[in-house]
């Protein structure tokens, strides 16, 4: 017997339209029912596109939704993402969120799920990148070969959580671990944090400029990841986007 689909509501049309594009390419283990938005023309012309309901408030939500994907700024962002989230877990409604998304927030709607009987995760994306699986994989192949000597890498501050991700699958464990940042000259774009990671040392370089009027854009990178050994290293440095994972369409 075929499982049924899952009825899943994607809330947010500006990132949350790469999450509509992505469900609707597995059929049968998920079902559209719904993008929760602001009612703006963006959100019209995406609900249009995917032949969805556009719903405003969460009182005109159907009872009998699965998932909800929350792809709307946390509140380490300036967004309520993590009220909207907890909203819909009081309707017994299972939550995927996008993050970043800050740990007490987690913690928050960690015991929002437990009050309520439902899941709640963290997205994390970036470590199923077809490139990001090749650096873990090749890692995996060569750690059993040498032993790690250091790590270097960089992020922008709003994917730190999958840069650590990424380390972790390719490490195979983050213990033993410590982090201390670095005192950050004035105006300096960059806060560096030294370490260790699965007692490897660690140096990582945090982007922390954001544009507070635009803090979905104008990302300086995304993950860089450098894995010292002692015939080389293993470099990720960038990711290749194709139009089977980016939707023809992309509102700004």
């Amino acid at each position: 017997m075929n499982a049924v689909p899952l009825k899943v509501l994607v809330c947010g049309s500006t990132f949350g339209q790469f999450w509509l594009a992505a469900l609707q390419r597995y059929p049968l283990r998920f079902k559209v029912v719904g993008l929760l938005a602001s009612g703006s023309a963006r959100s019209r012309d995406c609900a249009q596109r995917y032949d969805i309901p556009l719903y405003t408030d969460i009182a005109s939500l159907p009872e009998d939704i699965d998932l909800a994907c929350v792809v709307l700024r946390a509140t380490v962002m300036g967004g309520a993402g993590s009220v909207l989230a907890q909203q819909l877990m009081a309707r017994r409604i299972h939550i995927i969120q996008e993050q970043p998304v800050h740990h007490d927030e987690v913690v928050a709607n960690l015991r929002s799920a437990r009050e309520f009987g439902v899941q709640y995760r963290v997205g994390n994306l970036y470590p199923h990148l077809p490139a990001v699986q090749q650096f873990i994989q090749s890692a995996h192949r060569l750690l059993r070969r040498q032993k790690l000597q250091f790590i270097d890498a960089a992020c922008a501050s709003q994917v730190a959580f999958p840069l650590i991700a990424i380390l972790v699958e390719a490490l195979g464990a983050p213990r033993p671990w410590q982090f201390h940042a670095q005192a950050q000259l004035p105006e300096a774009p960059f806060q560096v944090v030294q370490g260790q990671l699965a007692g490897i040392p660690l140096t990582l370089s945090v982007h922390n400029e954001v544009d507070p009027q635009d803090p979905d854009n104008h990302f300086q990178l995304l993950q860089q990841i450098t894995l010292g050994l002692p015939r080389g290293t293993v470099i990720v440095d960038r990711y290749t986007w194709t139009r089977d994972v980016v939707p023809a369409f992309a509102y700004p």
